[in-house]
């Protein structure tokens, strides 16, 4: 038996789900974090598991031809970009590969998977992030967890970021690491429990909001904080956040993304996707595979602040929405009237959710759950609804491939799929799935 600490050399058969490479030894699996398909590779065992084994890459003996030098000089050490030095045709076959095996071994699925839709934008396309600040006593850094690591990897720069969180980088490191600020008189008392930040913007507006997670809220620290902030930053809005969730907002929570025409209020609790160019070509498709002619209704289940219930709306008889996050509620009923599109919105969790009497049996289902997938109370909603179509929006191939199974169990067919690169230089990727009942 290999045992940890053991230097072996390997030749990595593909990439597989989380973006390392798989190869054997003895017959069993080994995973190597940042080696490529077809490469022979020196590495040295980290853990053994029962049936497989990690192993750390040390040195790439023989490269695969589509391996690149990585533009961001922390890709070794940050967890956030698995597959930077992969070159981007060979990132986006990989992900396509991924998926159909997923597909084929979660859930007994032969597809033709198409290659999947590049982003418009390789870097800075990321509008939304979540950067950790650590270590908790000394001198604190901001940054994001190493791989499959709790440790913090400061950042002073990122290159998938969007250029307005890049700027905001310098000014929230110095704020944060200052030994000595002078923030209402009180230094940095009004930080001392930061443990998270996010950055959000979007790709229509030219504003930021930023949200802290700390242990306690020091409100006139925090206005301070904010001031500061607004001289460096074109800040929107500054919200926080103690442990037991109380909030304080100082200026606006909510920035405006554009999605097929529509403005859109986004609130910092709603989830947004995180590549505006990928999204408006997976809303294109969405409405592209629905073929509505205005006659149909339609459920649109996870429909957050309307991505795909605004634009169905303007071309079907009825669209129903149905969220149970009261943020993203709120801003789906105020993007409605302040749109003018009649969209019927239903505050209720997905398994518990009951059509109203006039709204009768649906033409098209649409669903966009979050990574987990569809729980079983879910998908029985789903299919109780008895749609001919279904329209299922992924963002974890193995969980979309679990419910694929599921779904076919239950009498539907999977008739097209599309993948989209939602998340360059990572190993996910965004599906698109049209399942037919048989």
């Amino acid at each position: 038996m290999t045992a940890v600490g053991a230097h072996v050399t390997l030749t990595i058969e593909k990439l597989v789900h989380g973006g390392r490479g798989l190869a054997r030894r003895d017959g069993a699996p080994v995973f190597v974090g940042g080696a490529l398909e077809g490469e022979c590779v020196e590495a040295v065992v980290t853990v053994v598991h029962k049936g497989y084994l990690e192993a750390a890459l040390m040195r790439v003996v023989a490269p695969s031809p589509d391996r690149i030098e990585a533009p961001c000089p922390l890709v070794a050490t940050c967890g956030g970009c698995q597959i930077q030095y992969l070159a981007y045709r060979a990132q986006l076959e990989a992900k396509r590969a991924i998926a159909v095996e997923s597909l084929r071994r979660l859930g007994g699925l032969t597809a033709d998977v198409p290659p999947v839709t590049p982003s418009p934008d390789v870097f800075g396309y990321r509008v939304r992030a979540d950067l950790k600040v650590g270590p908790p006593a000394g001198t604190r850094v901001l940054g994001f967890h190493a791989a499959r690591s709790r440790t913090v990897v400061p950042v002073p720069a990122c290159p998938v970021l969007h250029p307005r969180l890049q700027a905001a980088l310098g000014p929230l490191s110095d704020l944060i690491t200052r030994k000595t600020a002078s923030i209402s008189g009180r230094g940095n008392r009004g930080l001392a429990g930061l443990d998270e930040v996010e950055l959000q913007t979007t790709g229509s507006g030219p504003d930021l909001v930023i949200v802290l997670r700390m242990r306690a809220l020091d409100r006139r620290a925090l206005g301070a904080i904010g001031r500061e902030l607004r001289g460096a930053l074109p800040l929107r809005g500054l919200v926080a956040y103690d442990q037991r969730r109380h909030r304080w907002v100082g200026g606006d929570d909510a920035l405006e993304e554009r999605i097929d025409g529509i403005d859109c209020r986004v609130s910092d609790r709603t989830f947004l996707q995180i590549n505006p160019g990928v999204n408006a070509a997976l809303v294109a498709a969405v409405v592209e595979w629905a073929e509505l002619s205005g006659r149909e209704r339609v459920v649109d289940l996870y429909a957050g602040f309307g991505n795909f219930s605004l634009p169905l709306a303007r071309r079907a008889r009825l669209v129903t929405a149905v969220e149970s996050s009261p943020s993203a509620v709120a801003d789906a009923r105020f993007n409605a009237r302040a749109s003018g599109v009649g969209l019927r919105v239903a505050s209720s969790p997905v398994e518990s959710w009951t059509p109203e009497a006039d709204e009768g049996s649906p033409d098209l289902v649409v669903v966009d759950p979050p990574r987990a997938g569809l729980t079983q109370a879910a998908l029985a909603r789903a299919v109780a609804l008895a749609a001919p179509q279904i329209l299922y929006v992924s963002c974890e191939p193995a969980t979309l491939a679990r419910d694929a199974g599921r779904l076919a169990r239950a009498g539907y067919r999977l008739a097209r799929i599309r993948g989209f690169d939602m998340f360059p230089h990572t190993a996910h990727v965004e599906m698109l799935v049209e399942f037919r009942r048989a």
